[in-house]
C-alpha cells in the first residue's frame, strides 16, 4: 500500500465561482426547452393581442381652404364693406386666425357633428388645421377610424364655406374651398405585423426564460465540473459501489497528511443527512477492513470519521471543520451549482488543506451489507470514475502499509 505523503494538499488558488464551461444556450434548450416553449407561446399570444389592441386602422384625407382677395376695381365705399382681404399680407394674417377656429369654434363643430357622426370633442381631436406661410391658405387634415366620416367631413366643409360660413368668427366669403380634397388614405398601423411581433416576442422571452432557469438551476453533473471550480481531488461514485472503492477513498484521505486522526465528513445542501451519515459509516467500515487486511498499520491511531451535516448550516460545523485534520465533502450528482460553489468557497475561506470531494455519495447502503454482498469480488457491479491522480494511487495500492 502507498505510504502516507508528508506534504499536504494545500489550497493555492481561490475557488472559481463562475459556472463550469458549457454551452449555456444548448444546455438551457435541453433542460428547459419545453418550459421555454410554453412560456414563449403564452407570451407570443399575449403580445399579438396587445399589438392588435393598441394598433388601430385609421383613414386620413387633406383639403385646402383659401382666404380670397377683394376685387381691386371696387370703389372705396364698396371696398370698405367687403370683408375679404385687401392684399396677400392681410390674407396670410386672416388664414393664421382662421386655422385654430376650424378646430375650436363651437358653431363650426356643431355643424359637422351630425354629418360625420362624431361629437364635438372627437371632431376637435380629429382635425388638424395649419396656415401655410405667406399664402393665405389653410391646410386641413382630418383623421378618423372609418372612411365615411372623413368623406362626409370634407363634403360638409366645402358646402359650409362655399359662399357662406357657419360662424360669425369667419365672415361669409372670407374662406373658400380650394379645389377638391385629396383621396382618403388608409393607414393600417402595426395590426398586419402583430403576429410577427408576437412571434418574435415569444421567441425572445421563451429563450430568455430558459436561460434564466439554466443559470439559476445549473447543476454539477460530473467530476470535471467540480475540478473546474476547485483544485482538490475529486472521486466520483457511480452505480453500486464496491468496498474497495471506499477503501480507495480512505487511502486518498491518508495521502493528504502524515497524521490524520480526525476527518470531518460534510455535505452540500441538497444531499440528505442520511446519505452523509451513510458515507461516514462506509468510510469507517473501509478503514476497519484496511486494518484487518494489514494495509493500514494496526498500531496507527484509529481515525474518527465525524459526520457534521451540511457545511453552511451553522458556525459550529465550520469550527469543527477547521479543527479536523482532513475534510471529505459529499456532493450528490446533479447538485445545484450555487450551493456546491458556496461549499467549496467556504472550505477555501476556512483555509482547509486536506480536502477530498466525493461526487455521488451512497444512498442508504451500510458498509457491512456492502462488504458481505460483494465478498472478495473486487470489481463486481462497480462503475466509478476518479480524478487522474486517483488512478495513480490505485495503481500503487500494493506497496506498503500506511503507518
Amino acid at each position: 500500500m502507498i505510504l502516507a505523503s508528508t506534504t499536504p494538499h494545500v489550497m493555492r488558488r481561490p475557488v472559481d465561482t463562475t459556472r463550469p464551461q458549457r454551452h449555456v444556450l444548448g444546455s438551457a434548450l435541453r433542460r428547459f426547452g419545453v418550459v421555454g416553449l410554453l412560456v414563449g407561446i403564452v407570451c407570443g399570444v399575449v403580445a399579438t393581442h396587445f399589438v392588435e389592441q393598441v394598433s388601430t386602422t385609421s383613414y386620413t384625407a387633406q383639403g385646402s381652404f383659401i382666404v380670397p382677395l377683394r376685387d381691386r376695381t371696387l370703389l372705396d365705399e364698396e371696398a370698405a364693406l367687403d370683408p375679404r382681404a385687401a392684399d396677400a399680407y392681410q390674407a396670410s394674417g386672416l388664414a393664421s386666425n382662421y386655422a385654430p377656429l376650424l378646430t375650436q369654434d363651437q358653431a363650426v363643430l356643431a355643424a359637422l357633428t351630425e354629418p360625420t357622426g362624431l361629437d364635438a370633442m372627437e371632431l376637435a381631436r380629429s382635425i388638424e388645421a395649419v396656415a401655410l406661410p405667406s399664402s393665405g391658405v389653410v391646410r386641413v387634415t382630418f383623421t378618423a377610424d372609418a372612411e365615411e366620416p372623413v368623406t362626409r367631413y370634407f363634403e360638409t366643409m366645402n358646402a359650409l364655406f362655399s359662399g357662406g360660413s357657419p360662424t360669425a368668427n369667419i365672415p361669409a366669403g372670407t374662406l373658400q374651398p380650394l379645389g377638391a380634397p385629396a383621396e382618403v388614405t388608409r393607414r393600417a398601423g402595426l395590426a398586419p405585423v402583430a403576429p410577427l411581433v408576437g412571434g418574435l416576442a415569444g421567441l425572445v422571452l421563451g429563450l430568455a426564460f430558459a436561460i434564466v432557469l439554466e443559470r439559476l438551476l445549473a447543476q454539477v453533473r460530473s467530476a470535471a465540473d467540480v475540478r473546474a471550480l476547485a483544485p482538490w481531488p475529486v472521486l466520483e461514485l457511480r452505480g453500486r459501489v464496491s468496498p474497495e472503492r471506499y477503501e480507495t477513498l480512505v487511502l486518498r484521505v491518508l495521502e493528504g497528511s502524515a497524521r490524520v486522526r480526525r476527518v470531518a465528513v460534510v455535505t452540500v445542501a441538497g444531499m440528505s443527512a442520511a446519505a452523509g451519515a451513510e458515507l461516514a459509516q462506509q468510510l469507517r467500515a473501509a478503514e476497519e477492513r484496511l486494518r484487518r487486511s494489514g494495509r493500514i498499520e494496526a498500531t496507527r491511531e484509529p481515525i474518527s470519521w465525524d459526520q457534521l451535516g451540511r457545511l453552511l448550516d451553522d458556525s459550529t460545523v465550520e469550527r469543527s471543520v477547521q479543527d479536523a485534520d482532513a475534510v471529505v465533502l459529499g456532493m450528490r450528482r446533479k447538485a445545484l451549482l450555487r450551493p456546491a460553489t458556496g461549499a467549496l468557497q467556504r472550505l477555501a475561506d476556512l483555509a482547509v488543506d486536506n480536502v477530498l470531494v466525493v461526487l455521488g455519495a451512497p444512498r442508504g447502503r451500510s458498509g457491512d451489507r456492502t462488504a458481505s454482498r460483494h465478498g472478495g469480488d473486487a470489481g463486481a457491479g462497480e462503475a466509478a470514475a476518479a480524478s487522474p491522480e486517483d488512478g495513480a494511487s490505485r495503481g500503487a495500492s500494493v506497496a506498503a502499509p500506511v503507518r
